[in-house]
């Protein structure tokens, strides 16, 4: 009898190891685009002078910030059942890592007792989240030539 065609979502296993990847190398990769995309829409007069200590110091204090998101990403990228090719679990990644950035960001303003940011942050949280993700997720995670 013939085997059906494999459906094009699969429940693929992620790893303990990418787990543990997703959520401690995460939060740093998010801080690096938050930083370099806010320097990039403001960028300081001195850079030395001014930006390069607050990035030093947000690589130090933005980890338990971004940690929180880094989590619940790992959980849903965990859960979730990924397509079989590598554009589609990108785009998933992508989604489930904006989602994570925005959710876990609202959670991290509550927990640290934080001040909301203005509206027009919070793309840049969501950009943040998604390419942390993708850059933690994707890499080397299949062999499919797709």
């Amino acid at each position: 009898m013939a085997q059906p065609n494999t459906p094009a979502v699969r429940r693929r296993r992620v790893s303990g190891q990418r787990f543990v990847l997703i959520v401690l190398a995460g939060p740093v990769v998010g801080i690096l685009v938050y930083l370099a995309a806010v320097l990039a829409l403001d960028p300081p007069d001195d850079f030395a002078r001014e930006a390069l200590p607050v990035a030093v110091l947000a690589l130090f204090l933005g980890w338990p910030v971004g940690a929180i998101p880094a989590l619940i990403a790992a959980i849903a990228w965990r859960l979730l059942p990924q397509p079989g090719g590598i554009w589609s679990r990108t785009g998933l990644a992508a989604l489930v890592g904006a989602l994570a950035g925005l959710a876990g960001a609202a959670g991290a303003i509550v927990l640290f007792d934080l001040r909301f940011p203005p509206p027009f942050v919070y793309p840049v949280i969501a950009a943040s989240g998604a390419i942390a993700l993708v850059a933690t997720a994707i890499p080397l995670s299949a062999r499919s030539k797709d």
